[in-house]
């Protein structure tokens, strides 16, 4: 399946990739998280957020792994980085020709001269791990080119192969789809980004980067995570699992509280289209 996709236009100007973000979920509220062009914009990029009190406890350990081409005896970086100064340096985003993602998956390529470098990041459904793979598309006449990395990072140990780690997830991201049957490219897409949401437990992360399960937007999204998606297995799980925590009527908020469960309050129903009731929008 395609994706969204940007050219040089966005790419090449750092405003412009910089106020664009991706994100992929390990499916524990762990996730990966950045900028377009690279740039972190927000203290939660990183290239692995682990959620150390699934879905929450959230810690940054790989902040960033800059490639840098060598071309003979020239050493091109393509990350983005601002510091405190105000200084932007290296500006690597003036040499990545696209950004995309494709079956989920995001894919940069940056282009100095003819020698084309792609780059794909999936995460480990289940487990707090990232693949980050390389390949060099296209050399052109530049002789010998060589790919170094430089790793932000904190205690990241054995990871496993990238390029496994991509192919995993493309394969998971194909069988979340026919398990939605969607009519369309865009019910697809819909039905990948409901996938990030829904983590193990089964539970729903509120919103990345920094909310866990909040009962409130778990069952007001509830059909459109589960029913929408074929996921009723998962969905009748949830319910059951919130239905144990029911007290005085009330579903147990257990937004960002680790093993407390908390009661804090009724919550009004409002007729929906067709009658079935759903939670209010407000708090009242």
């Amino acid at each position: 399946m395609g994706g969204a996709g940007f050219g040089r236009q966005v790419c090449g100007s750092r405003a412009e990739a910089s106020s664009r973000e991706w994100l992929v979920a390990d499916g524990l509220g762990g996730f990966a998280m950045g900028t377009v062009g690279g740039l972190r914009t927000r203290r939660y990029h990183g290239l692995l957020i682990v959620a150390t009190q699934p879905p929450i406890g959230r810690w940054l350990a790989l902040a960033s792994l800059d490639p840098v081409l060598v071309l003979g005896d020239r050493r091109v970086r393509l990350a983005t980085h601002e510091w405190a100064s105000g200084a932007v340096h290296p500006q690597g985003h003036v040499h990545l020709a696209t950004f995309e993602l494709a079956d989920g998956v995001p894919r940069w390529r940056w282009a100095v001269g003819d020698v084309v470098l792609e780059r794909e990041l999936a995460m480990v459904h289940g487990s707090s791990a990232v693949g980050v793979a390389h390949r060099l598309v296209r050399s052109g006449d530049a002789g010998a080119v060589r790919l170094e990395l430089e790793a932000w990072a904190g205690g990241v140990t054995d990871p496993p192969p990238a390029e496994e780690v991509v192919a995993g997830a493309r394969r998971r991201a194909r069988a979340v789809i026919a398990q939605a049957g969607p009519a369309d490219e865009t019910g697809a897409a819909l039905a990948l980004a409901a996938d990030q949401f829904v983590v193990a437990g089964p539970t729903v992360v509120a919103g990345y980067p920094w909310f866990g399960d909040w009962s409130r937007d778990t069952m007001t999204s509830y059909e459109g995570l589960f029913l929408c998606t074929g996921r009723l297995d998962e969905g009748r799980a949830l319910l059951e699992r919130a239905a144990a925590l029911v007290s005085e009527g009330m579903l147990a908020n257990t937004a960002d509280v680790g093993a407390r469960v908390q009661h804090r309050r009724r919550r009004p129903v409002v007729p929906a289209r067709g009658g079935a009731p759903r939670p209010s929008g407000g708090w009242g």
